[in-house]
């Protein structure tokens, strides 16, 4: 992580006073700040509780593991990856079938109704 992120993110932490929770803004702000550091540890096989913890002692981010795991979940885990499409798509033929209407006879045919 760059000094300017850790910078930020420890003047967020320091100016969450100790009397109020902390704003969404705050904690996603925060969140996005060790993004980097996340997304390396869960490369390299961590779990998410290991990670959350290491953070939560290091006083990196301050919200629960639930807030913690939405946000992974929102910005890691469904990031659009690129797409690596070997097969050319198949386009679809232009088939026109004569769609073949209802024509209604208002006299009936007996033997039909046997």
């Amino acid at each position: 992580m760059s000094d300017y992120v850790k910078e930020l993110q420890a003047w967020i932490i320091q100016r969450q006073p100790k009397t109020r929770p902390p704003t969404k803004q705050e904690v996603l702000a925060t969140f996005l700040g060790v993004q980097p550091f996340v997304e390396e540890s869960i490369e390299a096989g961590y779990n998410l509780k290991t990670i959350w913890e290491y953070l939560t002692e290091q006083q990196r981010i301050s919200f629960r593991y639930e807030t913690f795991l939405r946000y992974v979940k929102q910005y890691i885990t469904t990031a659009p990856k690129p797409c690596t499409t070997d097969k050319p798509a198949k386009e679809k033929q232009n088939v026109s079938r004569k769609i073949s209407g209802f024509s209604f006879d208002a006299k009936p045919n007996t033997q039909d109704l046997i």
